[in-house]
């Protein structure tokens, strides 16, 4: 039984990254999360705009609430949607002006916006066996909902998305690292369950970004959105995850179709706050 939206009409929630204040000009620049807040200029300045962030959404009277993706880095063209995980992933060394995915698809050029974008964000290369690095998205949720009493929505780029950004120089073939990506951001995204988050979103899809995408719209749906036995499709981006119990549903951006209707079966506890930022 659905808990957390039961009795709402239309839940309410902003997709995407929220402004960042101009005030917060600290930015982790690689760093693991839990190791920057050990820095007290990054911390008080993170804090301080998830609490203001998260307090604009209240105050417009959204139901579901964010973080804003605060954990992103002040860089071009939302670089850190694709580079906050891309910077701790282990095998990757280098990079390049080009990205081997977006030149294949999006017919980018010298004078066309997303070649300055892609010349900006440097794709990476990927030279060992891809490993799981210091995401810390469950630290990263547990910190924002701290801040509220209403439910705390996480999102996250997925596997084949992040792929476009990188050169493949280990792998046979992309769909062996597309996969290898899909189990990094499978067990990531079962630790966020694990902590009890509500409600989460995987964007920006490989059926939407790549549909002549080597690995099928099935593969990446199991291995990266955890294991959704009852999805049969990425289509399909509700339904209770597979291994996770009872209390979190999955949602997805559907590339520019935006977000699908959100539902999530766990109210989560309340996290006190004791200083002014609550």
């Amino acid at each position: 039984m659905l808990k957390t939206t039961r009795d709402m009409m239309l839940p309410t929630a902003i997709t995407g990254s929220y402004p960042r204040p101009l005030w917060f000009d600290r930015s982790l620049d690689g760093r693991s999360f839990k190791a920057a807040l050990g820095d007290s200029l990054f911390r008080e300045q993170y804090l301080d705009a998830v609490a203001a962030i998260i307090n604009a959404q209240e105050a417009a009277g959204l139901d579901i609430v964010t973080d804003g993706d605060s954990r992103f880095d002040l860089v071009v063209g939302g670089k850190s949607w694709f580079f906050y995980p891309i910077e701790r992933l282990g095998g990757i060394h280098g990079h390049r002006s080009t990205s081997q995915g977006w030149m294949a698809r999006h017919d980018i050029r010298p004078g066309r916006i997303l070649w300055e974008v892609q010349e900006a964000y440097q794709p990476a290369i990927v030279t060992e066996k891809l490993s799981r690095g210091p995401l810390e998205y469950a630290a990263l949720w547990q910190i924002a909902q701290r801040f509220s009493d209403r439910p705390v929505k996480f999102g996250a780029i997925c596997a084949p998305a992040l792929a476009s950004m990188l050169w493949n120089e280990y792998y046979a073939d992309d769909k062996a690292m597309v996969l290898d990506l899909c189990d990094i951001m499978n067990a990531e995204l079962r630790e966020l369950a694990a902590a009890q988050v509500a409600i989460f979103g995987v964007a920006l899809d490989g059926h939407k970004v790549a549909p002549d995408h080597p690995v099928t719209d099935q593969q990446r749906c199991y291995r990266n959105r955890c294991g959704l036995g009852h999805v049969p499709a990425c289509q399909h981006s509700q339904g209770i995850v597979d291994g996770f119990g009872e209390h979190v549903e999955i949602c997805d951006i559907l590339g520019p179709d935006g977000w699908n209707v959100i539902r999530a079966t766990h109210q989560p506890k309340r996290r006190h706050h004791n200083d002014k930022r609550n």
